[in-house]
């Protein structure tokens, strides 16, 4: 099973993964104590990384993404910044026509980790195992796991 990390962050499209591991200290009389690790976001931790966890975004560049039934990253209604990716905003909660993204490679059977937030009154989503087909949105071929603020 392929294990997947998509970690940034849109407004209509959003994502930050941040993954805390606890390290254990045991004491004479069997105490636990959990001792956070700080990890920094857009990054593995050497036990996701040994445990076959993909990085789908690096937090500096779009790279591996591109639009939906096209070529190349949108050069207009995406920005990459602040370790985030996300869409512009139309103000009116919906997102203003940077178009659909999709990471430039196929998965089977994995398993998928994120975090992500949306503006005041946005909607977004994330299509997964979505076809391509010339002309036909992502939404015709592909479930989606949503989430607005109403």
């Amino acid at each position: 099973m392929k294990k997947l990390i998509i970690p940034f962050l849109l407004i209509a499209f959003v994502y930050t993964a941040c993954n805390m591991q606890e390290q254990k200290q045991t004491s004479d009389n069997d105490e636990v104590e959990a001792v956070p690790q700080e990890v920094k976001p857009n990054t593995l931790t050497k036990q996701e990384l040994d445990d076959g966890w993909i990085l789908m975004f690096n937090g500096l560049t779009s790279d591996g993404w591109r639009s939906h039934n096209g070529e190349t990253f949108p050069e207009h209604g995406w920005v990459v910044e602040d370790g985030t990716i996300h869409v512009m905003g139309s103000g009116r909660g919906e997102a203003g026509g940077g178009g659909d993204i999709l990471f430039d490679r196929k998965f089977s059977n994995f398993e998928l980790s994120l975090e992500w937030k949306v503006s005041e009154g946005g909607n977004s989503g994330i299509f997964y195992l979505a076809q391509e087909i010339p002309g036909d949105p992502v939404w015709k071929s592909a479930p989606e796991m949503q989430i607005l603020d109403n």
